[in-house]
């Protein structure tokens, strides 16, 4: 999202597009982009860690800085990244979501996350914010029981996975 914003872009709204990306996946391929965690904020849906590492509230670690610095509200590309895990139809997926949202502000999405028509998953935190679990979300998009399941278990064995080989 960044290099396609001219390598800048406000970190509210950067935030809000991966939300909507990862909200978008599940609906057609049963499975989110980024695995971020998801909250409601006041100014709308968020992924946590995102939005925590453009903050600088968390490690960035040396994938984050390697690629992006935040200045003020913004995030800056300052390196190409390497999209090597990202599938054709999930490029295509980010792609038309931009264009969707591209002259859109974090203001502008704020207002379509706060409609409940939607985004009914929206929960008002008041001045705080609510983690939204992703199984909720998934029934919330109309995933049946069975896909959730299958879901659930594809992320205990990849943990897992994880687990024994790292």
């Amino acid at each position: 999202f960044t290099k396609w914003n001219g390598g800048t872009i406000n970190y509210m709204k950067l935030t809000k597009l991966i939300y909507n990306a990862d909200r978008e996946a599940l609906l057609r391929f049963n499975l989110p982009l980024s695995y971020d965690d998801h909250y409601s904020l006041p100014h709308g849906l968020i992924v946590s860690k995102t939005l925590d590492l453009a903050e600088k509230t968390a490690d960035a670690g040396t994938y984050w800085r390697n690629y992006f610095e935040t200045d003020g509200m913004n995030v800056h590309l300052i390196s190409e990244t390497d999209i090597g895990e990202l599938s054709r139809k999930e490029i295509n997926l980010l792609e038309e979501l931009y264009e969707k949202y591209k002259d859109k502000d974090q203001f502008d999405m704020e207002k379509e996350h706060h409609n409940p028509d939607l985004f009914p998953e929206y929960k008002d935190p008041g001045n705080s914010r609510i983690r939204s679990d992703i199984y909720d979300l998934m029934e919330t998009i109309g995933k049946t029981k069975k896909e959730i399941k299958e879901f659930s278990r594809d992320v205990e064995e990849t943990a897992y996975f994880n687990a024994v080989f790292n």
